[in-house]
């Protein structure tokens, strides 16, 4: 071989060496780049429970949801059944109430605003100022309004569905999970096992029960199931009432009945109202009642320290008379002819209140409603026979989950405070513990039972660990179970939901199932803000936009998630503080991520909450209940 071949080679290896030496370093930057590029986010705890199932020798029935009060959306239609919308272009719909808001402001200035100057001018009513409140009241829910016979006057449709949840809008499904939140069943059974009964809230709930069979029905012809769950929610079970005193109902259509919160025996909120029964001591409506309601709704209570002091530019008995024609054309419009909200009357009231309000010889126009009212009465009086029926003789079980330990003034409802059975109920801030428990015995909220009561019952089991409450009297006392404080929007609480789940699914059978897991007296959560800032960090670990977020930043909100997904694991005595600080750290660590900085909203009273307060206390020290003028007079 030629010196010069050799040579060749020898330059030739050389310079691949030297390549080499200069690739290896720029191939293994490229590598780990794209390694780096490639990492997989941080783990999160998987905080849910075990994934339900359903359990041996459980079949996998349709369940059928029955929704509460504000969960079946109503439309006012024109005559080809179409929405109508307002003058902004807004449909006039709503769970609730349906009002159009663009009309207030005209409505009030056309009815109330002569009126109301002359009687402030001159501090005595004129141009009927009261009527005009009246009339003004009995517009306002218009839409609403039923006729004496108890029929809605308007052309009102309520939203249906012919399908289950697997055959709904995306918009529909939406709104199906932010009110009733049960992914994990749905995820167990899949969406074509899960239905929706909307019903009207004006409707006539006997024939409400009556649809409700006809729903059954037709479920089974669609899916070919022998059977079905029912879970009434609230409201729904004044549905549940109803169909099962049905003449047709088929006791043997159903498997289980869940009841979450369910009104069984209406509540004395309605009660209260349609009685008046309001707590108008003078401490209480003069001084704290509208700081709480606007403390509640805004988070600052100085609009009702100065609705107070506004209040009494008016005279006393024009103020009280005011109130009286307020709540006239509330209760003559939009409830006292709805047969659906006597239904919401605790079956120990209805008696006195249709003597006061469908007396036939006092109202003969009223016959037809009185005979809708008089009908889900008797369903009321005969439901624990009928329950008692299913199960003793078609196998049906029946289960109930409620809330205690609060009056009607406590969070997010508290302008309910004002009925006057806020004083001695025991409830879950709308439902007495009474009704959705059918039959447990109570103390007053904060309250326990009398000791020698205590020591009478049998089985001390069934006493909850405060003493408030006695489930040994409850219809299926095996079958019931209690969540100390747990707010009647059972959604926000996932111990609540979390129990329901087990029970559909058969993993729960009763009270002695597991009890360490699943105990029968137990203390609720508000855990939706929580798993709300959860979901947030989940989704921000699945934007690749996750990386930029610094290291020391990412390790703190993956350990705060990770500690707030422990605490959610634990069934058993649900702390609200610790899901309160929780849920601040989340909202702290992810702000913190975007370079920003949280503040929590302060609980101290700012300067102006705490000047409207003084001014508000020292008009009631000073002057009572009497309004400025009749200082004047006297």
């Amino acid at each position: 071989m030629s010196k010069k071949r050799i040579s060749a080679k020898i330059f030739s290896a050389l310079a691949s060496a030297l390549a080499l030496t200069l690739l290896v370093p720029v191939l293994s930057i490229a590598f780990t780049a794209s390694a780096e590029t490639a990492k997989e986010p941080p783990k999160l705890d998987d905080y849910t429970q075990d994934t339900p199932i359903v359990a041996d020798g459980e079949e996998k029935y349709p369940t059928i949801i029955l929704p509460g009060i504000s969960q079946s959306v109503s439309y006012l239609a024109d005559e080809n059944g179409n929405p109508v919308k307002n003058k902004d272009g807004k449909e006039l719909s709503g769970g609730l109430m349906i009002i159009d808001e663009s009309t207030v402001i005209d409505k009030a200035l056309k009815h109330l605003l002569f009126p109301a100057l002359l009687t402030l001018l001159t501090q005595t009513e004129r141009l009927k100022f009261t009527d005009k409140i009246y009339q003004f009241a009995c517009e306002i829910f218009d839409i609403q309004a039923s006729t004496p016979d108890g029929v809605p006057k308007q052309n009102l449709k309520t939203i249906t569905f012919d399908s289950s949840l697997a055959g709904m809008s995306e918009k529909d499904k939406e709104d199906f999970y932010k009110d009733v939140p049960l992914q994990e069943y749905v995820n167990a059974v899949g969406e074509e096992n899960v239905y929706l009964f909307a019903f009207p809230l004006l409707g006539t709930p006997v024939e409400n029960g009556k649809n409700l069979q006809d729903y059954i029905n037709w479920i089974k012809a669609e899916t070919g199931a022998q059977k079905v769950n029912l879970a009434p929610l609230s409201l729904g079970g004044t549905v549940l009432t109803a169909w099962a005193n049905y003449e047709h109902a088929n006791y043997d259509d159903i498997n289980k009945i869940i009841n979450v919160v369910s009104l069984l025996n209406g509540t004395d909120i309605m009660g209260d109202f349609f009685a008046r029964d309001f707590i108008l001591d003078d401490q209480f409506i003069n001084a704290d009642f509208f700081p709480r309601v606007m403390k509640e709704s805004s988070g600052d209570a100085t609009m009702g320290y100065l609705i107070n002091i506004l209040l009494r530019i008016f005279p006393r008995a024009i103020f009280e008379k005011t109130l009286t024609r307020a709540v006239d054309g509330v209760l003559e419009t939009f409830m006292l002819n709805a047969p659906q909200f006597w239904a919401m009357v605790p079956k120990e009231r209805y008696p006195g209140l249709a003597e006061r309000y469908l007396d036939l010889n006092k109202y003969p126009e009223k016959a037809l409603l009185r005979q809708k009212t008089d009908a889900f009465y008797q369903a009321q009086l005969k439901l624990k026979d009928n329950f008692t029926d299913m199960v003793e003789n078609h196998g049906v079980r029946i289960y109930n989950i409620c809330g205690y330990n609060m009056d009607f003034g406590v969070q997010d409802y508290n302008f309910f405070g004002i009925m006057k059975s806020s004083l001695t109920t025991n409830s879950d801030a709308l439902i007495p513990i009474q009704s959705t428990s059918i039959g447990a015995t109570a103390a007053p909220a904060g309250k326990q039972l009398d000791a020698d009561y205590l020591a009478d019952v049998a089985n001390q089991a069934y006493i909850s660990p405060d003493k408030s409450i006695d489930a040994s009297t409850c219809l299926f006392p095996d079958r019931v179970w209690f969540f100390r404080d747990a707010h009647h929007e059972f959604g926000r609480s996932d111990l609540t939901i979390e129990i329901a789940v087990r029970i559909i699914t058969g993993e729960v059978e009763n009270i002695y199932t597991d009890p360490a897991k699943y105990p029968q007296f137990n203390t609720g959560r508000k855990t939706n803000d929580l798993t709300n800032r959860m979901r947030d960090v989940r989704n921000m670990l699945a934007d690749p936009s996750w990386e930029e977020i610094p290291q020391e930043k990412l390790d703190k909100l993956v350990a705060v998630y990770n500690e707030a997904a422990d605490m959610l694991r634990n069934t058993y005595a649900g702390d609200q503080a610790k899901t309160d600080k929780l849920s601040l750290d989340l909202r702290i660590a992810i702000a913190d991520t975007k370079g920003e900085t949280y503040t929590a909203p302060s609980t101290e009273m700012s300067a102006q909450e705490k000047l409207a307060k003084m001014l508000s206390d020292f008009c009631f020290k000073t002057m009572g209940t009497k309004g400025f003028s009749d200082l004047l007079r006297k």
